[in-house]
C-alpha cells in the first residue's frame, strides 16, 4: 500500500490556465507485514545479515526468484526452507538496491497497524489467542491447538515443526495469504503455511531466528 505524499509543482501557462506536475515523492512506500506481493503476503520486515529483507512462506518460491510489489520487482529470494520431511516453511528475500520501498516494524491489525518489537523464539502456549493477517482474508484471530505439528501439504510434502490453530473470529486464510503474519500484542509469532479446512498452520519464528532478525 502506498503511504506517501507526492510533491506537486504548479506552472502558470497563461493568466487563467495552470499545469500541475508531480515532481517527486517525499518518501518511499512503507512495507508492512500483511502487504500483498504477487502470489503471497509479506510476513514482516527485517534483516538478512546486513541487508534489508522480508520474511515470507517458502512454498512455491525459489531461490533467486523475484518478489513483485505493485507491479515492480522489489526483492530477490535469497533462501527457502521448504523441503519434504523437514521442518518449517519460510523464505527470506532481500530488498533490491534502488527499490522504492521502506522497511518498517508494522503489521496490519483489525483497524490499522501494530508495531512489532520482538519475535517469539519459543513455542506458543496451547489455548492462547493469536492474530493473523492476509492480503485477501484480512484480519482474523485463532486459538493455538498444538505445536511441533506435521502438515501434509498436497499429500506430497510433509512439513514438520509447524503450529496448528483453529479459527476464532474473522475469515480463514485464502489463496494469496500464505506468508502473512501471526502475532500477539507486539510480538511476532510466524508466517502462514496454509489450512486444511479444519485447522490453520503457521511456521514459527523460532525456526528462522539464526538467519533473519527483526527490523
Amino acid at each position: 500500500m502506498s503511504r506517501c505524499i507526492s510533491k506537486w509543482r504548479i506552472l502558470r501557462t497563461s493568466l487563467y490556465k495552470f499545469i500541475i506536475l508531480r515532481t517527486q515523492k517525499t518518501c518511499a512506500d512503507e512495507l508492512w507485514g500483511g502487504d500483498g506481493v504477487a502470489g503471497f503476503t509479506i510476513g514482516i520486515c527485517g534483516k538478512y545479515g546486513n541487508d534489508d529483507a522480508i520474511l515470507l512462506c517458502g512454498h512455491d518460491l525459489s531461490e533467486g526468484g523475484p518478489i513483485i510489489y505493485n507491479g515492480e520487482k522489489i526483492a530477490t529470494v535469497e533462501m527457502v526452507q521448504y523441503y519434504n520431511s523437514e521442518g518449517y516453511d519460510y523464505a527470506i528475500a532481500t530488498i533490491d538496491h534502488g527499490a522504492d520501498v521502506r522497511m518498517t516494524n508494522k503489521v496490519y491489525n483489525e483497524t490499522n497497524y501494530t508495531t512489532i518489537i520482538s519475535g517469539l523464539e519459543d513455542d506458543p502456549v496451547v489455548g492462547e489467542i493469536i492474530c493473523r493477517y492476509g492480503k485477501n482474508s484480512k484480519f482474523a484471530t485463532y486459538y493455538v491447538d498444538a505445536v511441533e505439528v506435521t502438515s501434509h501439504s498436497d499429500n506430497i510434502y510433509f512439513i514438520r515443526r509447524l503450529v496448528a490453530c483453529t479459527l476464532r473470529s474473522g475469515n480463514n486464510s485464502q489463496s494469496g495469504d500464505s506468508g502473512g503474519p501471526f502475532f500477539r500484542g507486539h510480538e511476532f509469532y510466524g508466517v502462514l503455511h496454509g489450512n486444511n479446512g479444519i485447522q490453520t498452520f503457521y511456521s514459527p519464528f523460532k525456526g528462522v531466528t539464526i538467519k533473519f532478525s527483526l527490523w
